[in-house]
């Protein structure tokens, strides 16, 4: 139990592809997606807009986060932003319906939370170490959560302020995402009608580790 639960937790690492940040993984160009939030204000520094663009992903404010994106990868970095969320989601709601079932310590051992600590400027919690500049290019150096080493993020300077330069998951990141978040509703709708726990372990072990292990893999094209 002790060997899948490391195992099951450095692919919970692994299935957090994109984090806006240039010390992970690449992301895909999408196409613009329309601004419907306040333009960025030039003042404003890309240490705020680090901040900004948190409170925004707390809030699953996507239409806000949008402009705060260089508009090449606006689409890309909000659709993985939903399906990440939306993983997110679905595994509260799993765990919520485990702890009632069959007790918090054994749902603990399956637990995709720390996804929500490896999505660089969008993590559940970040602390800002340090900015710098050169030219029109900023790095903000952070820290996700608890996690070691620290990240960075890239922002360019545009004609609307500071905006994120986030990298791309893989194109098929976001359609293995979503698959999984779909396994993780059945697996969901079997406890409450009655899966025992030992189905629950063989369906972590059959489906949801297999589905995460293809989003840790995915490429693009694939």
């Amino acid at each position: 139990m002790k060997a899948m639960r490391r195992q099951f937790l450095l692919l919970v690492t692994a299935v957090s592809l994109s984090n806006g940040c240039d010390v992970r993984s690449t992301l895909p160009e999408s196409a613009e997606a329309s601004a419907s939030s306040e333009a960025v204000s030039r003042s404003r520094s890309p240490a705020e807009v680090v901040d900004q663009l948190n409170d925004y992903h707390q809030k699953r404010d996507y239409k806000r986060i949008a402009p705060l994106v260089v508009a090449e990868r606006r689409l890309a970095t909000v659709d993985f932003l939903k399906a990440v969320d939306r993983v997110i989601d679905r595994n509260l709601m799993l765990r919520e319906i485990a702890e009632m079932r069959y007790g918090g310590p054994m749902s603990d051992a399956w637990d995709l939370t720390a996804i929500g600590n490896n999505l660089g400027v969008f993590s559940n919690r970040i602390k800002v170490i340090n900015q710098r500049f050169k030219g029109e290019t900023a790095i903000v150096t952070l820290q996700e959560g608890d996690n070691v080493p620290l990240v960075r993020a890239t922002f360019d300077l545009t004609n609307e302020g500071w905006q994120l330069r986030p990298v791309l998951p893989p194109k098929s990141a976001v359609p293995e995402l979503g698959k999984l978040a779909d396994i993780l509703v059945d697996l969901t709708q079997a406890m409450e009608q009655g899966l025992a726990f030992e189905g629950y372990f063989k369906a972590f072990v059959d489906r949801v580790l297999p589905q995460m292990q293809k989003v840790a893999v995915a490429k693009d094209g694939a």
